[in-house]
């Protein structure tokens, strides 16, 4: 019984690992899509204003996109998972994590650009 317990215990961790390395190659893949189109596809110059510039332009494009429509789409549908889940779960706290998220989405990034302002 031990051995089996063993084996199921060593599968489990074998398929963690696996989508936590999974993760993190998507997760590099979409830097550098995000990156190859804030920059056009060129390599940077070894000048570091050419390198500030297009990491403006990376911020630029992501703080578009989440105050933009997708943006308020994503926060609704938060809101809408998170009172879905507590009502499936019938526990109230999937309400406020849907509704923090939302939030999240809605007034981080003018609260992030505001911190970074006030410390400039």
């Amino acid at each position: 019984m031990t051995l089996a317990l063993f084996s199921q215990l060593n599968s489990n961790l074998r398929k963690a690992t696996i989508a936590k390395t999974m993760l993190v190659i998507a997760g590099v893949a979409v830097a550098g899509v995000v990156y190859a189109a804030a920059t056009g596809g060129t390599t940077p110059a070894s000048t570091s204003g050419t390198v500030i510039t297009s990491m403006n332009g990376i911020l630029t494009l992501i703080t578009d996109i989440v105050t933009g429509p997708l943006g308020k789409i994503l926060a609704i549908v938060c809101l809408i998972a998170g009172a879905a889940a507590g009502a499936i779960k019938r526990d109230f706290v999937w309400l406020l994590i849907g509704a923090f998220m939302a939030l999240a989405l809605g007034y981080g990034p003018s609260f992030i650009d505001s911190l970074f302002t006030a410390a400039i």
